[in-house]
């Protein structure tokens, strides 16, 4: 049943309260600063920003700065000038000059280095010349020094940075007061009660006689002065001598004498108050909008404002201060609106735009104003879901409302397709055809009657979402997946989470979906993650748009994200928007090039301008050395201990800073410090030498900044630890030695009297020791013979071990005895050098290099014996009751010294071992072994061949030993019986080596293994663990 007119309807009665009420003012996301901040006080007199980025505010408290963490309030007991008419201005290096009234009067402080100074007013002003009512300008010149321009009635006063020089205006103006003051160039203009004057170079020219200036805003490139009275705003045009207003008659503020006026120029929008809140003025649209924001709405004055060194806005008011990070957003919430969530957007071809809620919609007509209309109670959930056009008629899918529309005249039309129970979720307009979506079934608007659609009810199970109809597609949108119309299938992805589809967009060739797990694309029968468009985890997508440049944007969970290839910028509420929930039908471009974005917290109209994050600049503001502030580069060794304190100011996210350094000298890697509250980096225990502290700093996210350093400290090195000192040790040891060189040249002399004796001495003992060594060696392969015979199976470590000691006593001597032979000889050979020339000296001369050859050759052999009982003395080490850690690598060395002579030069032996850790096993046991196996490989190259031990870490927790020769091997059945006892291939064996080998291996838990190839190779396989579990010797 239709109604025909919403004036005379029962339903427009129930369901829609048709009186709109109008409201406007649009307000922007903003920080707000207060008290509870750490202010001192709401009350802000005026406020400006340092070179290093700080904010200074003048409360009625005092005088606090703001660095983006800490605030830190000059005490009162500084005398500070924070009355009357004050003005604050930042110079260079971090300094900053304060004007206004102290107790004594007016008064002119600086800052700078930590110190206030007091800059000494000239004599000529006197006490009645300073009241409530001067005015003040402060100017920066490029090369850092200021000038101060002071009007009290009719005398502007002049401050150049040395003196003060004073201007009356004269020719019948005594009764001229100065209203306002300002810089422009080297000129000062003045704003009076008879008009605006110019003082240049020391003459007074009157530019035009429109007195009531509030503020003056000089714009030298543009050749105008932007002016601005109680009730109008302007500019004079300097280049023409015209002044041309904006508009006028319209009141600003409440006209006081001492009100507080603003005028600011910010991307070519004007910024203005008196004694009323900011105001922009769009200097190309020539329309208004006011600065407010939570907590400060049309009733707020604003005192100061100002555009920080990243363009951010800040208002100062009698009740804190906000600051704007994106002018380019505005929005509207519940206190505009009929509630805070927008839950569709409609423009249509008037301009008015239409907001869907929860319980009705608003209308904000171009001209800003607002009408909400409001549903009857009727409906547990009229929410208005989808709105769209058809044919001059506004329609809006709403919810269990069912399908509400109004015509052009402004009556309404109301319609369930299927009865009481239709919960209407979708419109679409395609082909001149209106369709709504209800439960999974489609009407089509067709002659005044809704009816169903040729297209079938596919989806019965999960919510359907969105009807996507046009010349290259249908589809349904749904909790479960996506229905193809054309190919009629359900395409689903592998993920549950990426079936719940909320809406789509065809952009550049391709089918992109929103789903409650990111961006989804159809392939082919499946849908899949994009490969392309990524975006954070946890992030839903609800809706999309392409604006006026062709860009892709995406509305989550998380607020909106310019999306492309190289990745995302994400805008949320830190950002300007009002929420960060992005309902799916009200995220809409509009015709002027804005996007329209409807959440839960209320609606934001963005210029879809890709912001540019600013980069903050770190700086190093001091160090300390144990513990104690300093500005030494030039440290003690015991000065070591060092903390750098650096900071980085930035309000586009104070929360979202974030710092990496490296102490250069120390380190090359960058340390990165993910809080914005760590501002310090300690170094202890520093080693003598050069350091530098290099720190960047990035809003999180972004690219880094560039870097600050710190100066180059130098810590001195110990007295001991000095090159003088060493120099100084050197002498010392020096002189030590030249005395101990000379006493022992004298005890020389008195010793080669006997060094003949002694030569012919030691020469027969050295001839006994050599006799003794023969028959110990001679002893030694007996008792080797011996032991293979009589235990085959036994170890063979202590006879070795007897052997080797009884071998080592000789050589001990004889190495001992050839040395000493081989110094006396040397000792002789000065002492010969002394005597004349004779038959006696050419003999003692023979003598003594026979000796030496002989004592050369003693000392080669005993040498030689000396490393082969070391061998022989590890491979029979008596340890066997007793784990050690052992170094394989070293093993093999002594097994393969002792095996020297079979090797020759008929054998290469490749040697392949690997850094692996010491290993715990019997040390004589595990020689015997390796020498065994060894002596196998030898045995079966018949003539010349190769030998490759291979050793490396098998695993975590055992090393493998590879013996591999390439001699004539063994066939299958004979490999099998290698490890029994007695068999042998060869007739000098008696074919107990390898039998032994086994038992020692298996007797520190392990294996070996046997692999043979006749004619080709053989390899012998040891694993042993590198550390024992079972230790016999603890448990007896």
């Amino acid at each position: 049943m239709w109604t025909s007119s919403f004036g005379n309807s029962l339903w427009g009665l129930l369901f829609l309260l048709a009186v709109p009420l109008y409201t406007s003012a649009q307000y922007f996301s903003a920080t707000v600063y207060k008290d509870e901040s750490g202010m001192p006080s709401n009350r802000i007199f005026d406020m400006c920003q340092t070179a290093t980025g700080e904010m200074w505010m003048l409360t009625e408290a005092g005088l606090v700065a703001y660095d983006g963490l800490h605030w830190h309030t000059f005490h009162d007991s500084l005398d500070l000038p924070i009355h009357g008419n004050v003005r604050l201005k930042a110079l260079p290096e971090s300094s900053v000059i304060l004007t206004g009234l102290d107790k004594n009067g007016l008064s002119i402080r600086y800052f700078k280095h930590g110190i206030w100074s007091e800059i000494p007013l000239p004599n000529s002003i006197g006490a009645g010349d300073i009241h409530f009512q001067y005015r003040i300008a402060i100017s920066l010149d490029p090369s850092g020094s200021f000038r101060i321009a002071l009007g009290t009635s009719s005398r502007l006063i002049i401050y150049d940075g040395e003196s003060w020089s004073t201007t009356s205006f004269k020719n019948g103006l005594s009764d001229l007061v100065i209203e306002q003051l300002a810089f422009m160039g080297e000129s000062i203009l003045a704003a009076t009660s008879e008009g605006l004057f110019r003082f240049h170079k020391g003459n007074l020219t009157q530019m035009h006689h429109k007195p009531g200036v509030k503020a003056m805003l000089p714009d030298l490139e543009n050749f105008r002065i932007f002016l601005m009275g109680a009730d109008w705003l302007g500019h004079f045009n300097t280049s023409q001598d015209s002044l041309h207003l904006y508009f006028d008659n319209q009141p600003i503020g409440l006209k006081e004498p001492a009100a507080n006026s603003n005028l600011l120029l910010h991307q070519n929008k004007l910024y203005y108050s008196y004694n009323s809140v900011l105001t922009q003025y769009d200097l190309k649209e020539g329309t208004k909008t006011p600065i407010i924001t939570r907590l400060f709405d049309k009733d707020h004055t604003c005192i100061r404002a100002l555009f920080d060194h990243e363009k951010n806005l800040w208002v100062a008011t009698l009740r804190g201060a906000f600051k704007v990070n994106n002018l380019n957003i505005y929005s509207y919430n519940g206190f505009q609106l009929l509630e805070n969530e927008v839950t569709a957007i409609y423009e249509a071809s008037d301009g008015r735009i239409f907001l869907g809620s929860n319980n009705g919609f608003n209308i904000l007509d171009p001209d800003g104003h607002i009408s909400k209309h409001v549903f009857a109670q009727k409906y547990l959930n009229p929410r208005i879901m989808d709105i769209v056009a058809y044919r001059g008629t506004i329609y809006m899918a709403a919810n269990e409302a069912g399908i509400v529309s109004i015509l052009p005249d402004g009556t309404l039309q109301h319609y369930h397709p299927a009865g009481s129970n239709t919960r209407v979720i979708d419109l679409h307009v395609y082909d001149d055809q209106l369709f709504a979506l209800s439960r999974g079934q489609l009407y089509s608007y067709n002659n005044g009657k809704w009816v169903k659609s040729s297209y079938p009810r596919v989806i019965t199970s999960g919510s359907v979402r969105k009807l996507v109809l046009d010349q290259n597609r249908a589809m349904l949108l749904s909790q479960t997946g996506v229905y193809d119309f054309d190919q009629k299938m359900t395409i689903v992805d592998d993920e549950l989470s990426g079936n719940n589809i909320y809406n789509e967009i065809f952009y550049q060739g391709k089918t992109l979906l929103g789903t409650t797990d990111g961006i989804r694309e159809i392939a082919g029968d499946q849908l899949t993650a994009s490969k392309t468009y990524k975006l954070p985890a946890s992030c839903a997508v609800y809706a999309f748009l392409e604006d006026r440049d062709g860009k892709l944007w995406a509305g989550t969970n998380q607020g909106i994200f310019h999306l492309d290839e190289n990745g995302y910028q994400q805008m949320s509420t830190k950002h300007g928007l009002v929420g960060n929930e992005i309902n799916r039908n009200a995220f809409r471009l509009l015709s002027n090039g804005q996007m329209a974005i409807g959440t839960d917290q209320g609606v934001s109209f963005f210029d879809p301008v890709t912001p540019k994050v600013p980069t903050p600049q770190v700086t190093i503001s001091h160090y300390q050395v144990n513990g104690t502030n300093s500005d030494q580069n030039s440290l003690g060794y015991d000065q070591n201990n060092i903390r750098f304190h650096y900071k980085a100011v930035s309000y586009y996210d104070e929360f979202r800073i974030e710092y990496r350094f490296r102490l250069l000298g120390l380190e090359t890697e960058w340390q990165r410090v993910p809080y914005h509250s760590q501002r310090s980096v300690l170094y202890g225990k520093l080693e003598p030498g050069s350091y530098q502290l290099e720190v960047q700093a990035r809003i999180k996210g972004q690219e880094w900044g560039a870097s600050a350093y710190s100066q180059t400290l130098t810590i001195a090195p110990a007295f001991w630890d000095t090159i003088w000192f060493e120099v100084l040790l050197g002498v010392v040891a020096a002189l030590i030695l030249y005395m101990f060189i000379r006493f022992r040249s004298k005890q020389l002399k008195l010793r080669n009297k006997l060094l003949r004796t002694k030569v012919e001495e030691k020469t027969s003992e050295l001839h006994r020791q050599n006799q003794e060594l023969v028959q110990a060696i001679q002893e030694l392969k007996a008792a080797q013979g011996q032991l293979i015979q009589s235990e085959k199976l036994a170890s063979m470590g202590h006879l070795t071990a007897g052997i080797a000691h009884e071998l080592n006593n000789p050589l001990n001597y004889i190495r001992g005895g050839a040395e000493c032979i081989l110094k006396n000889l040397e000792e002789l050979n000065g002492l010969a050098n002394g005597l004349s020339a004779n038959g006696q000296l050419e003999e003692y001369r023979e003598i003594l290099d026979e000796s030496r050859e002989l004592a050369h050759a003693i000392v080669s052999g005993a040498n030689k014996s000396t490393s082969i009982v070391k061998s022989l003395s590890a491979f029979s080490a008596d340890s066997q009751n007793f784990y050690s850690f052992i170094v394989l690598e070293k093993e093999i060395e002594n097994a393969l010294t002792l095996l020297n002579n079979q090797i020759g030069f008929r054998v290469t032996v490749n040697k392949m071992l690997a850094n692996i850790p010491p290993v715990e096993c019997y040390q004589a046991k595990i020689n015997q072994t390796i020498v065994n196996v060894l002596l196998n490989a030898l045995q079966a190259i018949e003539d010349k061949g190769e030998i490759t031990i291979r050793l490396f870490r098998k695993d975590l927790h055992h090393i493998s030993l590879e013996i591999t020769d390439n001699g004539e091997g063994l066939n299958a059945s004979d490999a099998e019986k290698v490890f029994e006892p007695f068999f042998t291939t060869k007739d000098n064996n008696p074919g107990l080596g390898l039998t032994i080998a086994r038992s020692i291996v298996q007797e520190h838990k392990g294996e070996i293994t046997f692999e043979s190839t006749p004619n080709v190779a053989t390899k012998v396989c040891i694993t042993l663990p590198i550390n024992q579990t079972f230790h016999p010797e603890l448990e007896e």
